[in-house]
């Protein structure tokens, strides 16, 4: 009776160390996201392993700060040892994982100082957010994209983290891939066209003033399917949609990558 009561001490002990535990961890990423260091430092002091903890779906205390712009935070993180390139987790279709650095988040949600932050401390600004099954092959799964933070930046129209991607070395014609459900490559996209498909006419610019190549060809729906056929398309679409708004937004992108696609931009050098 005696050695039962024993165990159902240390049971209970070790329940309410768990429990602790478990609360300083959701504690850490609400810090982070409201940019409370204070709070933040005060748990880590606790409990240093904390740094680089991981949820279910492989975030750290650090992606959450990124994402949400908290510079103060994310200093205090690296300062403490977190990761600068961990990657998440996330499921994806058929059972891929997107793996996503806190500069991706940074970079898709235009948070502009961290990215700064992030950078600063090595970031990868190359990284793909890779869709994995089998070891750590860059590949993507069906109905996704494997951005690099360029990518990001592009598809949410964040100028400022781009040209700050730009200015540090990010590949300005990267290209992701993507993948059917038979595993055959199917498409293929550098960040112009990613901005072209949206028609995000200033986006666009920026890329193509950096050296992007608007004569990649994207590998998916046929021959030709540039930067320009991406626009066009919008502009159908639009039309289709009788959106004059997005009618007129495509339609800028299709006029400006026009004279800078195919033979009109070799007549225009000669």
């Amino acid at each position: 009776m005696r050695t039962m009561k024993i165990n159902l001490f240390m049971l209970g002990v070790a329940f309410l160390l768990g429990t602790q535990v478990t609360h300083a961890r959701h504690k850490i990423y609400d810090a982070a996201q409201r940019g409370n260091v204070g709070e933040v430092n005060a748990l880590l002091k606790e409990n240093p392993g904390l740094v680089n903890n991981r949820d279910g779906e492989g975030f750290t205390p650090l992606h959450v700060a990124a994402r949400f712009n908290n510079t103060d935070v994310a200093k205090s993180l690296l300062d403490s040892g977190a990761a600068v390139n961990a990657t998440t987790t996330e499921k994806g279709d058929s059972g891929y994982k997107l793996k996503r650095t806190p500069l991706h988040l940074a970079a898709g949600s235009g948070a502009l100082e961290a990215a700064r932050v992030l950078i600063a401390r090595k970031a990868d600004v190359g990284a793909y957010s890779k869709f994995t099954k089998d070891g750590d092959r860059p590949y993507l799964a069906y109905g996704g994209s494997n951005d690099t933070p360029l990518h990001s930046a592009a598809r949410g129209n964040r100028l400022g983290v781009a040209q700050l991607l730009i200015g540090s070395g990010a590949d300005v014609n990267a290209s992701y891939e993507q993948g059917t459900r038979d595993q055959k490559i199917t498409r293929t996209a550098t960040p112009l066209y990613v901005a072209a498909d949206a028609g995000l006419l200033e986006m666009v610019t920026l890329l193509v003033g950096a050296g992007a190549e608007p004569n990649i060809n994207s590998a998916w729906l046929g021959m030709f399917n540039r930067p320009l056929e991406a626009a066009k398309r919008g502009v159908r679409w639009a039309k289709k949609k009788k959106d004059t708004a997005r009618v007129q937004r495509y339609q800028a992108v299709v006029d400006y990558l026009k004279p800078r696609t195919g033979f009109r931009r070799l007549l225009r050098k000669s």
